[in-house]
């Protein structure tokens, strides 16, 4: 196994859109090289990162395609960093109508990342954003949005819910688009009910590869966390830590994908469809 495979498999830092496309490059390179286990490979990232839809869609298309080449590898990379500049630009679009001075996001997403980078070189804006335990990506999202010359609020998850009514926006990534709603880090979804009920319409940004339909949606893993909150924990005590929660469509301004922001009925309504790259 080479060193970039396993660190790829081992990553817990990074967001779907960065693993997705650095394991196209990985599986690109060991095509090159004649690699012939490249199904099994697939698969193995897949289990690595069961809660990421881009790989589950990966494996469905790998399992039924015979010419594993290099050029398949990169013709996927380029029509996903296709669609996902095409989704970046439509939220860019609803930024600038909606004119936001301040935005509130919730744990990291690449993808609001890439947009409020590009959107801090037009307008001023300061970006509200917690902890994100237990895997602490909202402190990830925070360093990455300094990074990028952004003026960051800080603060605790619970602590977020005082700050949505200052807010003038709420955006948020998904790790999933199922049925019954979109699927993101534990606590977006009452987030997103706050938002919804002090009239600060959250959204969802998204690219169509991660609407699963209801057969996908069985293979799609909602795990939990696998470490320790309380060390030296009393007797009888059961430690049991979701990663990820489901916030229904219909408290959701829309969800922004590449060729436009879908409302609640027709986001539900494309998960009905079967989406491949």
């Amino acid at each position: 196994m080479s060193r970039i495979w396993k660190a790829l498999l081992e990553d817990r830092k990074h967001g779907s859109s960065v693993i997705f496309l650095r394991t196209l490059d990985a599986l690109a390179e060991m095509a090159r090289k004649g690699g012939n286990n490249l199904k099994q490979r697939v698969r193995e990232m897949r289990e690595a990162h069961p809660s990421m839809s881009l790989l589950l869609k990966l494996e469905s298309l790998v399992q039924r395609t015979h010419d594993l080449t290099p050029a398949f590898f990169l013709q996927l990379k380029q029509a996903y960093e296709r669609d996902h500049e095409q989704a970046v630009q439509q939220a860019l679009h609803l930024l600038r109508r909606r004119n936001p001075r301040t935005l509130l996001t919730y744990s990291y997403s690449g993808m609001v990342l890439d947009v409020l980078s590009r959107y801090i070189q037009e307008r001023p804006l300061t970006v509200i954003v917690s902890e994100g335990r237990p895997d602490d990506e909202g402190q990830i999202m925070a360093q990455a949005l300094l990074d990028r010359g952004l003026h960051v609020r800080f603060t605790t998850d619970m602590g977020l819910f005082s700050f949505v009514e200052e807010a003038d926006m709420v955006l948020v990534g998904a790790d999933a688009v199922v049925p019954w709603g979109v699927v993101n880090k534990v606590g977006t979804s009452g987030l997103c009910l706050a938002a919804a009920k002090l009239e600060k319409t959250p959204y969802v940004l998204a690219v169509s590869y991660k609407f699963l339909n209801l057969d996908e949606s069985r293979a799609f893993s909602f795990q939990v966390w696998e470490g320790t909150l309380w060390e030296n924990a009393p007797m009888n005590l059961s430690e049991h830590v979701p990663l990820f929660d489901v916030t229904p469509f219909d408290i959701l301004g829309g969800v922004i994908v590449e060729h436009g922001l879908l409302n609640p009925t027709e986001a539900r309504l494309m998960t009905e469809q079967e989406i491949q790259f």
